[in-house]
């Protein structure tokens, strides 16, 4: 069980052996000392680093609001604590400076106690999952040697063994990572993590035994059975058996590439990893005919007779249910075609990117059709008209884009919404986003919502942080996410230094 390391300061030892048995009675938290004056302590945190500090206020020496101060100066994310037999208002004022967690009066009342250690384990365990998951994400997706990638994963992920479950939404996978989330939080295991690793959800679920029978994943899987088409058809792949922790990331990478050759825009689909051997018969490319039609049709410059070819080659796909890799490997080749017939000198990869990014967005094989033909559309349009006329076009409407989103920065369109209102199509966007900002739309909209919450906290740093999410169309945990994120500190933390250099201006 993970247990979060407490410090105990406090000069009457009766007292201090007192508040260490509340904590260990708490549950969830280990002492990992007691100091009897405030210097000790902070050679106790240089040295354990402990998660929580719970501190008298009045000791010899080194007061416990110095102590406070001078640790959240080197320690910014210890929660702190004052305990204290001072009813004296100036104390308490100082101590919400300090950004304490709370100040409680001797005696200590047992029911309030165990309240406030709850309350700290949750917003500790809430950080923790943070760290975990981005900690995680980023060892699947970057790779680190063997031995020091074991080494890695045990700091977050403390069980010798694992189960693991892969996760695919089509059109819908920005939701994903919360959907399992939810799913985990109900089922209230803290041994079962959900990471995003590309465009899939990873699902693992810690164990200390490899011979379970069943797990937590398997109720997970089930809910996602079930889940409705409209959101976007669901692929699940679940490992057959419990792999070793130190495994983990080669099993990963192995589930990834299995499940990407298996997904559907037609129904949702559930694997076992790795699969039974089946044999499957299949025509040797049923839709070559097809292609060799469009690509003529393109070679004469024939949008209409394209079109026609185009529909007649998606409803192929679509009665035969075809995996979404095999379309998609099927529009490259249609691209590098044109690109050789037409001698048009193509941005090929560029194109590829789009049908990416069409692939990413659609749910549902109709959804695809107009998504990609939105972007052959635009080759079309190539044809017709000058470079420099594509370009100009292309300038303004990126400007119109940019202008609405800085000043609808609470509504949070999504690209299908922004797409819609000014007659363009979602592959098209990402594209003009990549091109104009080397980033993609999300990350821009993101950026812009922490720059102008950052100037809103310059302007005013006595403004509450939910009211500066709110003003930039976020809640409030994922503002503190995103923003830790892009800024190497929470907006708490951004505040608090604002004040300081303020205070230390003005004086």
């Amino acid at each position: 069980m993970l247990q979060f390391k407490v410090l105990i300061a406090e000069d009457e030892p009766p007292v201090a052996r007192y508040i260490r048995t509340l904590v260990e009675e708490a549950g969830g938290y280990t002492v990992v000392g007691l100091c009897e004056d405030g210097e000790e302590a902070l050679e106790q945190i240089r040295a354990v680093n402990p998660d929580v500090l719970i501190s008298d206020i009045k000791m010899n020496g080194m007061t416990g609001l110095e102590l406070i101060q001078q640790a959240r100066t080197e320690y910014p994310q210890l929660l702190s604590v004052i305990i204290s037999g001072y009813k004296m208002f100036e104390y308490a004022q100082e101590a919400i400076k300090l950004n304490t967690v709370d100040y409680l009066l001797k005696p200590i009342n047992r029911d309030e106690f165990f309240r406030l250690m709850e309350r700290i384990r949750e917003t500790l365990m809430q950080d923790y999952r943070i760290k975990r998951r981005r900690h995680l994400e980023f060892l699947f997706l970057n790779g680190v040697e063997e031995e020091e990638a074991v080494l890695e994963i045990s700091v977050y992920f403390p069980y010798p063994f694992v189960r693991i479950m892969m996760l695919h939404r089509n059109g819908n996978g920005a939701d994903l990572l919360e959907d399992a989330g939810r799913q985990i939080k109900k089922l209230g295991d803290k041994a079962v993590c959900a990471v995003p690793y590309k465009n899939a959800v990873v699902l693992l679920e810690g164990m200390e035994d490899c011979r379970a029978k069943e797990t937590n994943l398997e109720k997970i899987q089930t809910v996602f059975s079930a889940s409705g088409r409209q959101e976007g058809t669901v692929t699940q792949v679940i490992a057959r058996e419990i792999a070793a922790s130190g495994d983990m990331i080669a099993v990963i990478k192995q589930m990834y590439h299995f499940m990407k050759r298996k997904i559907s825009l037609k129904r949702n689909q559930k694997f076992q990893y790795p699969e039974e051997v089946k044999e499957i018969s299949r025509k040797e490319n049923p839709d070559q005919e097809l292609m060799e039609k469009l690509t003529g049709s393109f070679y004469f410059k024939d949008r209409k007779r394209f079109e026609q070819g185009f529909d007649r080659l998606f409803q192929c796909w679509e009665n035969e249910d075809r995996p979404v890799y095999e379309i998609k490997n099927a529009c490259y080749l249609i691209i590098g075609k044109w690109n050789q017939i037409a001698n048009m000198n193509l941005d090929v990869a560029g194109m590829n990117e789009q049908i990416d990014e069409s692939i990413k967005i659609s749910r549902n094989f109709e959804e695809l059709k107009k998504n990609i033909w939105a972007g052959f559309k635009e080759v079309f349009l190539y044809q017709e008209e000058s470079k420099a006329d594509t370009q100009k076009r292309s300038e303004e409407i990126y400007r119109q884009i940019t202008s609405w989103l800085c000043h609808n920065l609470k509504a949070n369109p999504s690209l299908q919404e922004v797409g819609a209102m000014f007659g363009v199509s979602q592959p098209y966007i990402s594209k003009l986003f990549r091109t104009y900002s080397g980033e993609s739309f999300k990350e821009y909209v993101l950026k812009k919502k922490i720059s102008t919450a950052s100037s809103l906290m310059e302007e005013n740093p006595s403004a509450f942080i939910k009211d500066i999410a709110e003003q930039v169309g976020f809640d409030q945990l994922y503002f503190s996410t995103v923003f830790h994120r892009m800024k190497g500190e929470y907006p708490s933390q951004y505040r608090e230094r604002l004040r300081e250099e303020k205070s230390g201006f003005s004086k």
